[in-house]
């Protein structure tokens, strides 16, 4: 019997030797670069500020969802889950392929956001035409004050990785229920478009990105945001299992 450790191993071996994790880096980057097109000047920050609240980036998710997300669906329509649980236990299976599924968004998300920012940065400065005062708010601004753009923007992909593996979680667990794989694949993309106009208590998806944080303190902000995906991604995980353990 594999330990967990080597069945994600394992599927992260299949992750990568899949030509999908590629495109989804070359989507977002592509799909960031349209969002941005309408807006000129400012600078590699507000470029990636802008474009990652417009209406294009929306096929960020998508993309990131390609990456992997459809794999226990492909799974049981091929009939190799039972030659996998022979190998391993139904709960190492799940955990190792929510864990890959997560995972592989959340990199594939922050990998061609950094692309988007190094092809911005050949022909831009970081910050232009407004100081940083006046023009930024929200998480790590102080990194941008201190002059570390890079990495202000790679933690900016980070959360956007977040969202897009809770999103992309969501699709591997719908796709159990509904056999419609571009259904499936186009899903994250309308549940950010419909959870981006539903709040409770005033906090709502957006609040895992660092433009609207709800704490003030950025460690403290980012635990939060970390412990809110660590739940709903344990949640839909345990929906997996739940189902996996009706049908066989």
């Amino acid at each position: 019997m594999k330990s967990l450790g080597q069945c994600i191993r394992s599927d992260g071996g299949r992750f990568l030797h899949q030509p999908f994790w590629l495109i989804a880096v070359i989507g977002v980057a592509v799909s960031l670069q349209v969002a941005s097109r309408v807006n000129h000047g400012y600078g590699v920050i507000f470029q990636l500020e802008f474009a990652a609240q417009m209406t294009p980036a929306i096929f960020t998710y998508i993309f990131c969802a390609l990456a992997f997300s459809q794999t226990i669906a492909e799974d049981l329509e091929n009939r190799y889950v039972r030659y996998y649980l022979i190998r391993e236990s139904r709960t190492r299976y799940v955990a190792s392929k929510t864990w890959i599924i997560f995972a592989g968004a959340m990199l594939c998300m922050m990998a061609g956001t950094v692309v988007f920012v190094l092809v911005c940065r050949v022909r831009m400065p970081w910050i232009e035409q407004i100081s940083i005062e006046e023009g930024f708010e929200g998480a790590y601004v102080s990194l941008l004050r201190n002059g570390h753009c890079f990495l202000y923007c790679v933690l900016y992909s980070f959360h956007l990785g977040l969202l897009a593996g809770i999103l992309s979680v969501i699709s591997a667990f719908m796709s159990l229920f509904v056999r419609n794989k571009v259904m499936t694949l186009a899903l994250p993309a309308l549940l950010y478009c419909i959870l981006g106009q539903i709040e409770i208590c005033g906090v709502g998806i957006n609040a895992l990105l660092p433009t609207f944080p709800r704490i003030s303190n950025d460690i403290l902000n980012l635990l939060a945001c970390l412990a809110v995906t660590a739940g709903v991604v344990s949640v839909l995980a345990a929906g997996m299992y739940a189902r996996l353990a009706k049908w066989l």
